[in-house]
């Protein structure tokens, strides 16, 4: 309030012989306003950023001031902001903590262990010195709430402090800055730079059997690393998302149903690693972890081929086929020949694969050109499998097995491709049985003799070198 009020204010008070006016410092808003935690710790400047750094740098750099009181307060808002930057000058760098360190009040302190959490990166200039500032005046304060948060979990120490936070979120199922909220601190955003420390070292700590059990691990992954819409909380961290998902399994291969829920948050996150359009979103994924789901997408190929041809053919025979492709499948891959599956749908076969294994599914759609001689139904479905170096596509109902001796032959298809015509998946259309020394095509006669089993496993094993036993695929 401006003296000449206060004058104005007596006079009246004389004027009315009435008691003794005594003006509040603050108003009861203010008070309020003053005395909310946010308020006691934030200390946030209410000025222009760029003004206020301005006027810290000439007094520092070029006037050789000291700090007032208020500039000590604002400074550590200076040091990291995107319009300041000042923390990349060591001569102000110095002259704030310098300033802060011998700071009567708390509030100096405050204000930079808050800019400390906001803009928090190891990397970024003056962050190791201010760590090392705020835990000697964490000691000063030792009642403040910032030294109370420091005391429990390191929080000013750049390596312990986001480590021991991370393991409290995980055992108390509760988010950083909820956690942190106990402490009178102020409400810490949860975007700030030390919630996303905090949520890179839970991500650490669940790859390396923070949480053992799966589902509940996939749970907090996507409760405390995803935001409200799904996608990553911060930029940078889908490869440290993946590895907190996928490392755990080991060697191990879970349940299909497991496996399909953790595919889906995979392939919504990071696309099909399989398809060249979503390769680079695995870069920063290790090579074993992608192979691994890879592994998984293959073996959920097949499913798809087998489950939805279960459902839209009317096949006498379709069991036997089924016995045989999770036979030989299993087979190969328990030897660890390198396999890989992928599937075409039809219309139906794409409607129905949608329905079962959600949007994210990945599969090839199926069409006839003009030049292709082999009609393509709603119902029809095209099985691809590449084993080892040899390329097989199987068709479901009157279709045919076509064996091809190398994937690199000729006219063989290509796995992953997003469309294909009846004439890319196919060698022989014509009537009959087709076979030469590099490709066989034959029909599906005799299923309960094990005719056409016994044939597509004979050429098999004359190209891989691997003798199946007609167990692997008998009904």
């Amino acid at each position: 309030m401006s003296a000449s009020l206060q004058e104005i204010c007596a006079s009246l008070v004389r004027r009315h012989r009435g008691p003794s006016l005594r003006l509040p410092e603050r108003t009861k808003l203010e008070e309020l306003a003053v005395n909310r935690p946010e308020a006691k710790s934030t200390t946030r400047p209410t000025r222009d950023i760029v003004q206020i750094a301005r006027e810290i740098y000439e007094c520092i750099a070029i006037s050789g001031v000291p700090l007032s009181r208020r500039q000590t307060r604002e400074a550590p808002w200076c040091l990291w902001h995107r319009d300041a930057q000042l923390g990349e000058n060591p001569q102000v760098l110095n002259a704030v903590f310098e300033a802060v360190a011998v700071a009567k009040r708390p509030s100096a302190f405050n204000a930079l262990a808050t800019a400390f959490a906001e803009h928090f990166d190891p990397a970024r200039a003056g962050m190791n010195e201010a760590s090392l500032c705020l835990q000697q005046l964490a000691e000063r304060w030792k009642d403040a709430p910032w030294a109370r948060l420091h005391r429990d979990f390191a929080f000013f120490d750049p390596r312990l402090g986001p480590d021991q936070l991370a393991a409290a979120v995980i055992a108390q199922n509760r988010p950083a800055p909820d956690i942190m909220r106990d402490y009178s601190v102020g409400a810490m955003g949860a975007k700030s730079g030390y919630v996303r420390a905090v949520t890179i070292s839970l991500l650490d700590r669940l790859a390396n059997g923070g949480e053992p059990d799966h589902m509940r691990r996939l749970e907090k992954v996507e409760q405390y690393a995803l935001d409200e819409s799904g996608e990553p909380s911060f930029d940078g961290i889908l490869g440290k998302i993946a590895e907190a998902l996928l490392k755990p399994f080991g060697q191990s291969r879970p349940e299909r149903t497991v496996r399909d829920q953790f595919l889906s948050v995979l392939l919504r996150l990071l696309g099909d690693p399989r398809l060249r359009s979503h390769k680079h979103n695995w870069q920063s994924v290790p090579d074993p972890l992608t192979r691994l789901v890879t592994s998984w997408l293959s073996e959920q190929s097949l499913r798809q081929f087998l489950d939805i041809v279960d459902e839209i053919s009317n096949e006498s025979m379709w069991e036997y086929r089924r016995a045989f492709w999770e036979g030989i499948y299993n087979y190969y891959n328990e030897r660890g020949v390198d396999i890989e599956a992928w599937v075409a749908f039809g219309a139906k076969g794409s409607q129905r694969a949608r329905e079962s294994f959600g949007a994210e599914a990945s599969f090839a759609t199926l069409g006839r050109s003009s030049t292709s001689r082999k009609y393509v139904s709603p119902e029809h479905a095209v099985l691809l499998i590449r084993i080892g170096d040899v390329m097989v596509t199987d068709w479901n109902q009157n279709g045919k097995c076509h064996i091809w001796s190398s994937c690199r032959h000729d006219g063989a298809p290509r796995l992953y491709e997003g469309a294909y015509d009846s004439g890319e998946v196919q060698i022989y259309a014509g009537r009959g049985h087709h076979e030469t020394e590099t490709e066989l095509t034959w029909g599906h006669g005799g299923s309960e003799t094990l005719s056409w089993q016994s044939k597509i496993a004979g050429r098999l094993e004359h190209l891989l070198g691997i003798r199946i036993p007609p167990s692997v695929y008998r009904l």
